[in-house]
């Protein structure tokens, strides 16, 4: 897992993190892991922009957005709910 990098990309901005927090493959604790985080952030009732999506072990919150004051809005709102 070292060496692991988040990018997200939007138009010619690209910005990255390294990945710091993660489980190892075949942990006997991952399942029990996905159960408390992941089924209840799957769960959460969000806007009709934004979507949660988990593969494996992985998750993604995808946001939606028209403008730039939702940009600002919108992402802080869903994260107060996480």
């Amino acid at each position: 897992m070292k060496g692991m990098k988040a990018i997200i990309s939007i138009n010619t901005f690209n910005m990255g993190k390294n990945i710091t927090k993660w489980f190892p493959q075949g942990s006997r604790i991952r399942l029990l892991l996905w159960n408390i985080q992941y089924d209840t952030v799957l769960n959460l009732q969000f806007t009709h922009n934004t979507r949660a999506v988990a593969f494996a072990d992985d998750m993604l919150l995808m946001i939606r957005v028209e403008d730039i004051r939702e940009a600002e809005k919108l992402p802080t709102y869903t994260l107060a709910k996480l």
